[in-house]
């Protein structure tokens, strides 16, 4: 065997982590590796020493005439009488002139040079080099064994980044002209003529119709790449050889899924995000058993990007108002009535942690899961430290017999049982590890206790520690990809609201999710302050846009003296009903205009500042 690599090295050094080996043993399987590089060492300086000397040209020649004598032999046998003594001849002949060309080929492919060699003897004995100590052999295997597991627990069949395979056809325009209730024949109008008709929209209003239709071609896209068959229903609105259409705008094989996009906001980070959803879906009625696919774009305000170049966004998952229920009522049996949950599910308002990609996106995941109990035996028997071992190997581990005898500390065995409960009755996703993050979190505020045990225990669970570099772990967990981080955010961020909130010395009875990014506390006599939040407001300039600013708490932010919303610190919106919402903006606008030289103008009033930039507002 070779000396050991840099990775070899660093499995071994994670073996010692585990308690799968010693310090001792490693010590002699590094003494074993210098040994065999010593050796080495030995080996190359010898054949460095070694002399060589020049092959002159005359060998080459020498060598050549000798072929061409043996040739000449040969051709002399080859007259003489047939006979046995002729074949014999012939064949001795024959193998010399094997012989020569070699030796000629030899010359020329050492380029002239070759080394002086030592004698060999028959009875001269190569000594037996040690191979590496067992222990350590071992303990490669068995970590090499852990990451494999990690890697098919967290291989996806595609990125959660996906693009358009092509730019905007005519049928696409002629599409979102239909949303706009303007009817075009694509077959009968050029392109130019098309997008001048589509050009008679304000540019917001095109941007948001080109982004929707760019959402759904990224998702058939996405599921043609999980090897199902998509077919695109939104398109026949146009010939209407459906109705389908009213109710979703895909069919992934047998299931129907509705496309739910969305633009990045201004301040929102990725968090919050501006549902783009044209007129005919805003009027429909989607059955329970479509699926919900989410995908958050990038907020471009200009319509001619959309033309002639090939987009991108992010695939979030899928959702299903079933699946949302199913999590309610599990948060409602593990929590009580310290989380009331009732404001999870906004159909305007879907935020990003609530979605999931769907089983085809981790084609590895369910076969490994079920190996996981064999292997943690396997490292249970082998001396592992349990405390050390990654936490997916108490989650899916089958075996109940098992985990009991492990002796976990009693925080950590509460995480695991959790977890456990979730992954037996729904499943663990992105949705019920965010849930159940914040549960916790606040579970502990309302016993009057800081959340950072229960969430150290609970990350040090989920995470993917040998898959994962420190700055990559919200990536990943338990397996399952979340690119943009939202666990490890509200993670982050309830740490630092549960310790504010012990600081000031508030005490809460419980707490209230009214919005799925809105939570309110329920303090023991009887207020319920706002506590996070986002901006559903709008902003003028520097262009119109929804503002999205998040979070919004009430350490960082100040509460509005006339509805107790929280005021955003990017734009002055609170709320669409306080009367000092709009004249406040209006401040504010007049700010940035006076900051940018008098850019940007907004010469509306008062009266009409709601009207023209809050028409959707939630809260």
């Amino acid at each position: 065997m070779s000396t050991l690599t840099s990775n070899q090295l660093t499995l071994l050094t994670l073996a010692v982590k585990f308690g799968l080996l010693s310090s001792e043993k490693y010590q002699e399987v590094i003494d074993w590796d210098r040994s065999e590089r010593s050796y080495l060492d030995d080996i190359n300086a010898e054949k460095a020493r070694e002399p060589v000397r020049p092959r002159q040209t005359v060998e080459v020649s020498a060598a050549k005439l000798a072929i061409q004598i043996t040739l000449r032999e040969i051709e002399l046998a080859s007259e003489s009488v047939d006979g046995p003594q002729k074949q014999r001849e012939l064949a001795k002949l024959n193998r010399q002139l094997d012989r020569c060309r070699r030796e000629l080929k030899e010359i020329v492919a050492t380029n002239g040079i070759s080394r002086s060699r030592k004698p060999t003897f028959l009875d001269e004995k190569k000594p037996v080099r040690p191979s590496m100590p067992e222990p350590g052999a071992a303990a490669l295997q068995f970590i090499s064994e852990l990451i494999s597991f990690e890697h098919d627990l967290c291989f996806v069949a595609t990125t959660s980044s996906q693009s358009t395979i092509e730019p905007l056809s005519n049928r696409d325009i002629a599409l979102c002209l239909r949303w706009n209730e303007v009817s075009v024949d694509p077959r009968a109008t050029n392109s130019d003529e098309i997008w001048a008709r589509f050009e008679e929209l304000n540019s917001y209003r095109q941007c948001q119709l080109l982004s929707a239709r760019c959402a759904e071609l990224i998702m058939q896209s996405y599921y043609s790449k999980l090897t199902s068959a998509v077919v695109d229903i939104s398109i026949q609105q146009l010939d209407e050889s459906s109705c389908d259409w009213k109710d979703y705008d895909l069919r992934v094989g047998d299931r129907p899924v509705d496309v739910k996009n969305a633009r990045k906001s201004l301040h929102g980070h990725g968090n919050f995000v501006e549902h783009c959803v044209p007129r005919f879906k805003e009027q429909r009625v989607t059955g329970e058993h479509v699926a919900i696919a989410g995908v958050l774009s990038e907020y471009i305000n200009d319509p001619a990007k959309y033309r002639f170049v090939r987009t991108s966004a992010t695939v979030l998952g899928e959702v299903n108002v079933v699946d949302v229920r199913l999590l309610y009522s599990w948060a409602k049996k593990r929590f009580g009535a310290k989380l009331d949950l009732k404001g999870i599910w906004n159909s305007g308002y879907l935020p990003g942690w609530l979605f999931e990609y769907p089983d085809a996106h981790y084609p590895r995941r369910g076969s490994t899961i079920k190996a996981i109990s064999a292997l943690a035996t396997r490292f249970i028997r082998a001396g592992a430290f349990v405390e050390r071992l990654p936490g997916w190997m108490f989650v899916f581990c089958g075996d109940e017999a098992l985990l009991e005898s492990l002796p976990l500390d009693d925080r950590k065995r509460k995480v695991v049982a959790d977890l456990r409960s979730l992954a037996n009755s729904i499943g663990i996703s992105r949705r019920s590890l965010y849930v159940y993050a914040m549960g916790i979190a606040l579970e502990a505020i309302a016993d009057g206790l800081s959340p950072d045990d229960d969430l150290d225990a609970l990350r040090q669970t989920i995470v993917m520690p040998l898959t994962s570099r420190e700055s990559e772990i919200q990536s990943s967990m338990l397996g399952l990809a979340d690119p943009l981080g939202y666990v490890e955010s509200i993670v982050k961020l309830l740490s630092v609201i549960g310790n504010r909130l012990l600081e000031m010395q508030m005490r809460f009875s419980g707490f209230r999710l009214t919005h799925p990014a809105i939570l309110k506390g329920i303090c023991t006599d009887g207020s319920t302050p706002t506590l996070l939040a986002y901006c559903g407001g709008w902003q003028a300039v520097p262009l119109k846009a929804k503002c999205g600013t998040m979070p919004l708490t009430i350490f960082d932010d100040e509460l509005c003296p006339s509805c107790a919303h929280l005021v955003c610190p990017n734009c002055g919106y609170c709320s669409h009903l306080c009367p000092e919402c709009k004249p406040r903006q209006l401040d504010f606008v007049q700010l940035v205009q006076s900051e940018n030289g008098g850019g940007h103008r907004y010469t509306g009033d008062a009266d009409d500042f709601q009207e023209d930039y809050l028409p959707d507002s939630t809260w």
